[in-house]
């Protein structure tokens, strides 16, 4: 998308105005969101209105801004009430030659990974690129690209506009094709099924827990956990507590509906309580990395997508520092995985976000192991061996180049 620097780019739902940092410096920037973070944005010399997108929003920003080259819309378009007059706002205020960017919950992930924890009160819909498509249709905007991301455990990125210059990327065909097989009423009866029956294995682990009159603490207070909580019956008798870390305004008070105490992630430290429930279950290796790093030694609850316990850490991790090494990366992590029997976990160190090898390993489940990314800008291969063998704590560590697939022995 090529942009000059006077062309707009408004983001809907701007928060504290990240986003739009990365082009304020280049081309005109505009944020719209109701909340009072807004005022960081301000104070970030990133204009923001500090209202909801509503229609008189739309007419407003049409008369003193004008239309955008750029309208982005990540993790707010499907929490708008309305989407008809969601979409005539939009497009009010969207250039003839404009891209729409929306992000949203996608409903293939959340179906596949038994998230029903995510479907709460501001979560109105769950798009498929299928749906997202029959709403874009009707108001005359084309698909031109959309990828699969890891945010909020699986959402979908999509890029459509009224142009008829932009190319549609097969990509869109293809993942179209690919949801055939999901959106029918077997696929939402399983669903259904799965979360009942998740339900009740996590209840029975937790009993099983509590008889041996062990303690049990909760990682994280999102709104998905008192989706869970609540679903599930639990209360204080069965989670002693949930904890934050400093500085939460969540600190000092309870999880809806229950009385199950919202306190500081220090006790977790102090308490050392025999479980801890990981309420954040997608981002459980990142988590569980930080907590033990710190000093956490008891053992970990996944609740989703099937729930089971973490009893120990793991016996074996294999380090793999990557440098753009994606023409061999792939080849590397299946040899490992047919030519290793025991369990292990590989640890990969990167340069950069933008690696090219990193892409296509997130991209890509090319194997059935537990991936943990670390990290390391600019200090070269042998610097990314020391940090993750810091990161470490099996009791055997590997290292691997990306192109060590020929001398990989069976172990």
């Amino acid at each position: 998308i090529k942009l000059n620097s006077d062309d707009l780019v408004i983001d809907i739902g701007s928060n504290d105005g990240n986003l739009l940092s990365n082009f304020k410096n280049n081309h005109k920037v505009l944020g719209i969101t109701p909340e009072k973070v807004g005022k960081i944005a301000i104070k970030r010399g990133i204009p923001t209105l500090l209202r909801y997108f509503d229609k008189a929003t739309a007419n407003f920003v049409l008369k003193k801004y004008g239309k955008a080259k750029i309208i982005t819309a990540t993790n707010v378009f499907a929490h708008i009430e309305n989407v008809d007059q969601l979409m005539k706002n939009i497009l009010k205020i969207l250039d003839k030659n404009g891209i729409f960017i929306s992000e949203s919950h996608y409903l293939v992930s959340l179906i596949k990974t038994n998230q029903y924890d995510t479907i709460y009160h501001e979560h109105l819909r769950y798009y498929s690129l299928s749906s997202l498509k029959y709403l874009f249709d009707k108001y005359g905007l084309k698909i031109i690209r959309t990828k699969k991301i890891n945010t909020h455990g699986g959402s979908i990125r999509v890029f459509a506009t009224k142009s008829k210059k932009y190319k549609i990327n097969k990509n869109v065909k293809k993942i179209l094709n690919s949801e055939k097989k999901y959106l029918n009423l077997k696929t939402f009866d399983k669903f259904r099924k799965n979360v009942f029956r998740s339900k009740i294995n996590l209840y029975s682990i937790l009993k099983n827990i509590k008889n041996s009159n062990k303690k049990i603490c909760g990682i994280g207070a999102p709104a998905r956990a008192s989706t869970l909580i609540n679903y599930i019956g639990l209360d204080e008798n069965i989670i002693d507590y949930v904890l934050e870390i400093e500085g939460s305004k969540k600190i000092g008070n309870y999880i809806p509906g229950t009385k199950i105490p919202i306190l500081s992630e220090k006790k977790l430290f102090t308490d050392q309580p025999d479980f801890a429930i990981l309420f954040s279950w997608h981002l459980a290796s990142e988590l569980k990395h930080k907590l033990r790093k710190k000093g956490y030694k008891g053992k970990f609850i996944i609740p989703l997508p099937k729930p089971y316990i973490k009893w120990k850490m793991s016996k074996l991790d294999i380090i793999i520092p990557v440098y753009n090494e994606n023409d061999n990366i792939i080849r590397l992590l299946k040899d490992l995985e047919n030519e290793i029997l025991c369990n292990f976990r590989i640890l990969i160190c990167y340069d950069s976000d933008n690696d090219k090898t990193l892409k296509q390993i997130k991209n890509n489940k090319v194997i059935d192991k537990e991936l943990l990314f670390i990290k390391n800008p600019k200090q070269g291969p042998n610097s990314a061996i020391i940090q993750g063998i810091n990161a470490s704590q099996a009791e055997i560590i590997l290292v691997y180049m990306a192109d060590d697939f020929e001398n990989i022995k069976i172990i």
